[in-house]
């Protein structure tokens, strides 16, 4: 009986002795398991750190790179309008050139043109000297009313165009009070409206335009100015005498000083 239960005894210690090598090792792993996550935390909060880096990285990239791109927009906008106001007098500048160019050209045709048929025409048949003389002469009117129309045309376009750019100037000369410029302008414009043909419609509200600008109390005309003053409202047609000369009195009556 007592061998029975010494047996049963050294089963049981035995027992217990490996349920606490069991439990030992559960809690050695346990505790390798915990360093290695505690590593891995550790990683994730480096990986946390250096993504809120790249991140600031990014914004400063971002606002630098849409800085970049207003101030390039602001740029190409101030160079678009240069260039816009460049081109447009490069070409009235051309228009102008090329009219001339064309005037001459068809001058040239044109008496070309006369010598060779009258030539032609009167060697070959002298006998109808009369009716062929007739003939070249309305075939040739026909050219030259084409070819003057051609180069009414073009001198309405030029006319034209220096006029808006005139009329521009004047705006702007009013505009920033340098009446003496304005007026010499504006005289200009008449001028111009006259060899138009449309002084009819258009001297009366240039004329308004002088004559604001001599009763400006701050007016002062150099000595030029007033002269061509004079001299285009003098040459202007009869049907604006009557405003022409009140502006020649206002001058002469010292509205305008000089400069």
């Amino acid at each position: 009986m007592n061998l029975q239960n010494l047996c049963a005894s050294l089963i049981f210690i035995a027992i217990l002795f490996l349920s606490s090598n069991s439990m030992a090792e559960t809690v050695i792993e346990a505790k390798k398991e915990f360093s290695a996550k505690s590593e891995e935390v550790v990683l994730l909060k480096a990986q946390l750190k250096s993504i809120e880096g790249h991140q600031s990285q990014l914004i400063s990239i971002i606002q630098w790179s849409l800085s970049s791109i207003i101030a390039m927009a602001l740029g190409l906008a101030a160079f678009n309008w240069y260039t816009s106001k460049v081109s447009y007098q490069r070409e009235i500048q051309a228009i102008i050139q090329e009219s001339n160019a064309k005037f001459n050209e068809l001058n040239s045709q044109l008496i070309g043109s006369f010598d060779d048929h009258s030539k032609k025409l009167l060697a070959g048949l002298e006998s109808k000297k009369d009716d062929i003389k007739n003939l070249v002469i309305k075939e040739l009117q026909k050219k030259f009313d084409k070819q003057t129309a051609i180069l009414n045309g073009y001198k309405s376009r030029i006319l034209s165009l220096e006029y808006a750019t005139t009329e521009r100037l004047a705006e702007e000369a009013m505009s920033k009070g340098r009446l003496d410029w304005g007026i010499h302008n504006y005289c200009e414009l008449l001028g111009i409206s006259v060899k138009q043909g449309s002084d009819f419609y258009q001297a009366g509200e240039i004329l308004d335009e002088i004559s604001k600008a001599l009763d400006n109390p701050k007016i002062s005309m150099s000595s030029d100015t007033i002269s061509k003053t004079i001299a285009t409202l003098q040459k202007l047609p009869e049907r604006h005498s009557a405003v022409a000369e009140i502006l020649i009195k206002k001058i002469n009556n010292g509205h305008a000083k000089i400069a």
